[in-house]
């Protein structure tokens, strides 16, 4: 007996056709069509199993200049998603679990995203850092004269009561003033 004892059309069917998800599987792979004069022909069914693919969530890195306000923020992009899939194909609400969470001051803090779920990927996550700026402040001084004497000195004990200033740039109405200072001209010479 060689191949030419089988007649017939060898095809296949079963659940496994159109099978696109993890969820269902494993899927019925049947076949029929052939037959022999000299064979009984016994089909037996295999499956097919379709295994999770993997998905990244990845945290962004995040730069902001101090605001006072605590961060809330997750922005991810996303890494895996097969053919038109997309984050929409996730279940759960993004969280995130890191120190960046509500943090408001000067730092370096973790975004660490989770809580999201598929029945077609294992998710995983990689992290990124939040890290918040100085904000800038401005000191506006008012202009000083002095009668030379050869010094950059000030007689500080008199300016500290009769100094001038007005500061910008803070924040969320924060208080902010100078304790202590002191003042010396850049020059010594008159001019």
């Amino acid at each position: 007996g060689d191949i030419r004892d089988l007649s017939g059309t060898l095809y296949f069917y079963g659940s496994f056709l159109g099978a696109n998800d993890v969820i269902n599987s494993p899927y019925t792979v049947q076949a029929n069509g052939l037959y022999s004069s000299n064979y009984t022909i016994t089909y037996f069914d295999g499956y097919l199993k379709i295994d999770l693919n993997e998905v990244y969530v990845i945290a962004n890195d995040i730069t902001k200049i101090y605001d006072s306000i605590p961060y809330k923020d997750i922005p991810v992009s996303y890494q895996g998603f097969q053919g038109n899939d997309s984050s929409a194909n996730l279940t759960g609400s993004l969280l995130n679990v890191g120190s960046s969470l509500n943090a408001t001051s000067i730092g370096t803090y973790l975004i660490i995203p989770s809580n999201l779920f598929s029945t077609n990927y294992n998710v995983l996550y990689k992290q990124g850092t939040l890290t918040i700026i100085p904000a800038p402040l401005y000191l506006n001084l008012q202009s000083f004269t002095k009668i030379y004497d050869g010094t950059t000195d000030i007689d500080n004990n008199n300016l500290q009561s009769n100094i001038i200033y007005s500061i910008s740039g803070i924040i969320n109405n924060e208080i902010i003033s100078i304790i202590s200072y002191t003042a010396k001209f850049k020059r010594h010479t008159a001019g």
